[in-house]
């Protein structure tokens, strides 16, 4: 089956995840956002796969940082979390599977575009292991 044409390159795979944000409203601004998150791999072997990460955050009100009216204390107390945040980041990383219940990963990510943040490089490592209950292995035996 081929999965948004992902199978032409055998041992690739594509994730994608859709949000939106309903905020709640603060000094009488309400940032509500969108975000896109994608992550394309590559399974170098059955045991070590690489990963393009990306994150796009659109913010559909609130202030710019330009924004001189800190007249009122709700604002000046407030400001990060009524800013008009836009970004787009861009990164990359790895899973190793120890065995068929544990991996470790490692990622790295960077702001290459925004509005009305801070410059952001995020890395991250960690270790997934997997649980599974009986009944669901039970139900991943049938054929």
């Amino acid at each position: 089956m081929d999965h948004l044409g992902v199978d032409a390159i055998p041992g690739t795979y594509f994730h994608t995840q859709l949000s939106y944000a309903f905020v709640q409203k603060v000094a009488g601004i309400r940032p509500n956002r969108s975000r896109i998150e994608a992550e394309v791999g590559y399974f170098v072997t059955p045991r070590l796969a690489l990963r393009f990460l990306e994150a796009l955050q659109i913010t559909h009100d609130g202030l710019d940082f330009s924004y001189t009216g800190y007249t009122s204390i709700d604002l000046s107390l407030n400001h990060d979390r009524i800013f008009r945040v836009n970004l787009l980041q861009l990164g990359g990383g790895f899973t190793f599977a120890i065995n068929e219940s544990v991996s470790v990963f490692g990622a790295a990510s960077k702001l290459v575009w925004g509005q009305n943040g801070h410059p952001h490089r995020g890395f991250a490592i960690g270790i997934n292991k997997r649980f599974v209950t009986p009944r669901a292995e039970a139900a991943s035996n049938f054929d």
